[in-house]
């Protein structure tokens, strides 16, 4: 979990702890690092996140075990990044990307740094998305009509179908 610290002089900066519900134990895991909407890898030893400093939001990798926060990718102005989520075996995120004055959704290889926006190139707004069925699919918000809906995206094909229709 990410949670507000308070700085010392009346600020506050987001951190990363592991919280086990079970017994309540809090941990903490990183110290002034400003990382939030973090994911675990699979493996239980690093999350990605998102460091927000400076205004610009950057994709970050962070060592569970010691805290070490690096970047995915060099950071490039005008690209925010939002909630990553690994995929089922580890190997690449899917996350939110604010360029060109729309949300889109990318997947990001992380060992070559290697991009690619999944979904139709129509201008909507397409955010907050996880993976789905093993990897083969990714489920995400989009604003196409203009109002949020549940969309899943089938990665191979990539037919797009509406899993809800809120009006």
């Amino acid at each position: 979990v990410w949670r507000l610290e308070p700085l010392g002089d009346g600020a506050a900066r987001p951190d990363l702890f592991i919280w086990t519900p079970k017994s309540g134990a809090l941990q903490r895991v990183t110290t002034g690092a400003s990382v939030r909407q973090a994911d675990p890898h699979p493996d239980g030893t690093r999350a990605a996140a998102v460091r927000c400093t400076d205004g610009r939001c950057d994709l970050m990798l962070v060592d569970l075990r010691t805290g070490a926060v690096s970047a995915v990718l060099p950071p490039v102005d005008g690209v925010t990044w939002g909630r990553p989520r690994w995929s089922p075996d580890g190997a690449s995120l899917v996350a939110s990307r604010h360029v060109d004055a729309r949300w889109r959704v990318t997947l990001v290889d992380v060992r070559t740094g290697t991009l690619r926006d999944v979904g139709p190139d129509d201008q909507a707004d397409r955010y907050d998305a996880a993976f789905a069925d093993s990897g083969r699919a990714v489920v995400y918000t989009s604003e196409l009509g203009g109002v949020p809906n549940i969309t899943r995206l089938e990665l191979a094909s990539g037919v797009e179908q509406a899993l809800t229709r809120v009006t």
